[in-house]
């Protein structure tokens, strides 16, 4: 799938929609528990990215309930349409139903409001920056716009809801998701993530290992130095493949690695690591070209 197909299918509005989602930050530490290979867990975090930008900016409307059933999602990742060995995590009950990230209903979003919402009777939540956010879902809707609805386009679809987005095992206050607090979070791009789906060298996993540096380099406020094996085992991925990623992060111009000398006389632990330096997608990513 090439990026313009891509952006296309997603209903991509460079123009109006804001360019990044928030992820919860323990979701690095979750899933390196939950998942034993490096794919799975590249996958399932490339999964549960793309599920939180499909709710908020709420993709799901009527006309295309099923544009982004399991298939086609898989196909977005870089998988065939009919790859079963996957389904263990994201189905009904999968994995990340069982780790709190998702839950499966057919209440999707329809539209997502700011401001003053007091008389609307939609749950809402007060955000960091006092401002209010809520979403209007299916069961929010008149019984005569179901039934019209139905009627026109079949039973509505069946969702991943990502559950951190509404709530978080936190201290701040009730409902403390990434929809609604910018706390432990880190923010990725949607254009990292439409350059890499749609780029054989990097996939789900130059998109997990991109978003992985980003969290450290924020948690560090900049450069971030760890050692290859630290590296390696935090993010669960083998030498090899950190390595190979590693490259192709830096062969697109995504990260910057300043390497140091490396003296082989030395025991690896007592080498000096390298320091990683995140770059933001306007640095790699010509915006004119897309337009």
């Amino acid at each position: 799938m090439t990026q313009d197909e891509l952006e296309q299918l997603l209903d991509y509005d460079r123009e109006n929609e804001n360019d990044w989602i928030f992820v919860p930050n323990e979701i690095f530490t979750d899933f390196t528990a939950a998942f034993e290979s490096t794919p799975h867990i590249a996958f399932a975090f490339s999964y549960y990215y793309l599920i939180l930008y499909l709710y908020y900016f709420t993709k799901y409307d009527a006309g295309r309930w099923n544009k982004f059933d399991v298939k086609t999602i898989k196909e977005i990742l870089g998988y065939s349409r009919t790859d079963k060995k996957l389904d263990y995590i994201i189905k009904k009950n999968g994995i990340l139903d069982e780790i709190g990230y998702t839950e499966s209903n057919t209440d999707y979003p329809i539209e997502r409001i700011w401001g003053d919402i007091e008389e609307l009777s939609v749950p809402h939540i007060e955000r960091t920056d006092n401002k209010e956010i809520s979403f209007v879902t299916y069961s929010g809707l008149l019984d005569e716009t179901k039934s019209r609805l139905h009627k026109e386009y079949g039973n509505p679809p069946r969702i991943k809801v990502p559950l951190k987005g509404f709530d978080r095992d936190c201290d701040e206050y009730e409902g403390c998701g990434t929809f609604f607090s910018f706390e432990h979070t880190t923010r990725v791009s949607v254009e990292v993530f439409l350059k890499c789906m749609t780029d054989e060298s990097l996939g789900p996993v130059g998109f997990y290992l991109y978003s992985w540096l980003k969290y450290k380099c924020e948690y560090y406020g900049g450069d971030f130095v760890q050692t290859l094996p630290d590296i390696s085992h935090a993010t669960g991925m083998a030498r090899s493949t950190l390595n190979k990623y590693l490259q192709a992060l830096e062969g697109n111009n995504m990260i910057e690695i300043v390497h140091q000398r490396f003296d082989l006389s030395l025991p690896e632990r007592q080498r000096q690591p390298n320091r990683y330096r995140v770059h933001d997608w306007r640095e790699f990513i010509d915006v004119t070209v897309m337009v």
